[in-house]
């Protein structure tokens, strides 16, 4: 029996984009919250629920944690296999989710490269469909407002890299001020009074800002997400499912681009051996540093494929349509699990169509 006080919100975004900070905010002063970073090193590795103590508009909102996206050691993997383990789990429960919440530091710290593959991935999770239940949040905003902000606010809006596709396909989108009501650290001299009750309201403030895009989220009427959909109602594996098919392609993309850098900074190292050991160097190190990099889409690799069943066939055929056979480029190497998956079980013709 479907309980639909139970409204799920998950809280996505970039690492480092606030997300356990929007939910430390708005949960009640008694309530559970998660730890909070103040660095680039994810705090969230697995997924957590927050339940705010108190029912809001009759329902009991669930704040949903989640791996940030380009996570420092498994990147957009940890992100997608956590939220599509506990988005099946959530549904089975008889549980709905209100909409999702996309948090975007307008001072882009990250960079423009992670924040784009994170939201084709939310693209390709939600939908067309869900997409009007998807709140974009610009967070981080200074007071006042810089023109630089505004600026970046607009670019957001206006480009199709960015917030455009969402927008037309009707998401919201709202600022968010209250990103840290937390100043003091562990360690600094004790507050004074005024101090003490400058922070009390700086949290009241936080959380009703907080509060007041999760008022507009219960507004949503009860929709699926694309993945929902495609595993729930057509039946399909997840490795099937766009969102999978997206963060494959991204995988692939990212390995034959540090295969190739590898190979030319290796060949300019050896090219300036005799005559400039000092540049040779420096481009054997660039070198290593794409070698690291490679590793790390290997451990992305090992977490996809011990989560996803049929994974070896979408990368057969992700990697030939761009022009690789699967043991080229360092593909077979990524992951020893999905290679002796493919030698034991080659795709056919209907499995890769």
């Amino acid at each position: 029996m479907s309980d639909g006080r139970k409204q799920g919100t998950p809280i996505t975004g970039i690492t480092g984009s606030g997300k356990s900070t929007f939910i430390a905010n708005a949960m009640s002063p008694w309530d559970p919250a998660p730890k909070v970073g103040h660095d680039q090193q994810s705090e969230t590795s697995e997924i957590q629920e927050f339940t705010i103590g108190e029912p809001i508009k009759g329902f009991d909102v669930i704040l949903v944690d989640t791996p940030g996206f380009d996570d420092t050691t498994h990147g957009n993997a940890l992100a997608f296999t956590q939220t599509t383990k506990w988005l099946k789990e959530f549904h089975r429960a008889n549980k709905f989710l209100s909409g999702i919440i996309y948090l975007y530091d307008i001072n882009n710290k990250r960079g423009g490269g992670s924040a784009v593959e994170s939201l084709n991935i939310v693209k390709k999770f939600c939908g067309e469909t869900f997409t009007p239940s998807v709140m974009l949040v610009s967070n981080m905003w200074s007071t006042p407002e810089k023109s630089r902000e505004i600026s970046r606010e607009r670019t957001l809006e206006s480009s199709d890299r960015y917030w455009a596709s969402f927008r037309k396909n009707g998401a919201k989108m709202c600022r968010y001020h209250s990103h840290d009501c937390h100043p003091f650290e562990e360690g600094a001299p004790p507050p004074s009074e005024a101090e003490i009750k400058a922070m009390a309201k700086s949290k009241e403030e936080a959380r009703k800002e907080a509060r007041d895009i999760i008022l507009e989220i219960l507004k949503n009427p009860r929709r699926n997400t694309r993945f929902q959909h495609q595993v729930i109602n057509e039946g399909k594996d997840i490795a099937e499912t766009d969102v999978c098919r997206t963060v494959i392609n991204q995988l692939v993309a990212a390995v034959i681009k540090e295969d190739e850098k590898e190979k030319e900074a290796e060949a300019a190292a050896k090219e300036r051996k005799e005559s400039d050991p000092e540049g040779s160097a420096f481009f054997y190190e660039q070198a290593e540093q794409a070698r690291r990099r490679k590793e790390r889409i290997q451990q992305q690799w090992l977490l996809l494929a011990e989560f996803v069943e049929k994974l070896g066939y979408t990368l057969a055929a992700v990697a030939e349509e761009y022009g690789y056979v699967v043991g080229s480029c360092g593909l077979r190497a990524l992951t020893k699990i999905t290679a002796n998956r493919l030698r034991a079980h080659p795709p056919d013709s209907n499995q890769l169509g």
